[in-house]
């Protein structure tokens, strides 16, 4: 899997930790504040899934997380669920958040357990507590973005 862009370090994506964000580009929501404008249109994947690995792994002792953002990147839901397979079996004690609106994770995660008969895949996807509360996040912008009233 390749990105469109990259931060190696980052102080404010991961709460309390140190982490390395990847981003992906294109997606199918026009909100008004969202943070990454630029990568609302496809856009070049131009950092590749073994520079990351080998990054991480070299920096382990420093970098706690790795934050999925975007774009939206649950429409490359079945790339990012492989690749976060990948980093686990790589990097076990690795945190991983993925900033989405959840717009295709759902859908994904009922197939893959429909079809492969097992929970595992969305219990290792939502075992990281950051991720869940990120979700609610989401969840709420989503309906203040429709109009609908609620906290923030």
């Amino acid at each position: 899997m390749n990105f469109s862009g990259w931060q190696r370090v980052s102080l404010v994506d991961y709460p309390k930790t140190i982490s390395t964000v990847v981003f992906t580009s294109k997606c199918n929501f026009d909100c008004a504040y969202c943070h990454n404008p630029s990568l609302k249109t496809a856009q070049p994947a131009t950092h590749s899934e073994a520079a990351i690995l080998e990054y991480l792994a070299r920096r382990h002792k420093q970098i706690d997380a790795l934050v999925i953002s975007g774009g939206e990147p649950s429409l490359r839901a079945e790339e990012i669920i492989g690749f976060c397979h990948r980093l686990k079996t790589a990097l076990p004690n690795l945190l991983i958040k993925v900033d989405t609106k959840r717009y295709a994770f759902v859908y994904v995660l009922k197939n893959r357990v429909r079809t492969e008969g097992t929970e595992n895949t969305v219990e290792k996807l939502t075992r990281d507590r950051a991720l869940r509360e990120k979700e609610n996040t989401c969840q709420t912008k989503v309906r203040r973005s429709q109009g609908a009233p609620g906290p923030m």
